[in-house]
């Protein structure tokens, strides 16, 4: 899963291959690996650190509602 690194959909996380958002390329942003059901702990308001990827300075707490 990839989380957003953009100022304004910061901390959302996206499904790589689900979402091409605004055609926006995910090599620089974060990702959440080996977090059991993270996209399901993350839409039950669960706030999921990003562990992998370009930008780890992000937190998801939000899915987007392409991907969702």
């Amino acid at each position: 899963m990839s989380i957003s690194a953009g100022p304004y959909r910061a901390d959302t996380a996206h499904l790589p291959g689900k979402c091409n958002h605004y055609g926006e390329s995910f090599d620089e942003w974060g990702e959440i690996h080996d977090e059991p059901n993270a996209w399901e702990r993350i839409k039950t308001g669960e706030a999921i650190p990003v562990n992998a990827g370009a930008d780890r300075a992000r937190i998801a707490r939000r899915v987007c509602f392409h991907c969702a």
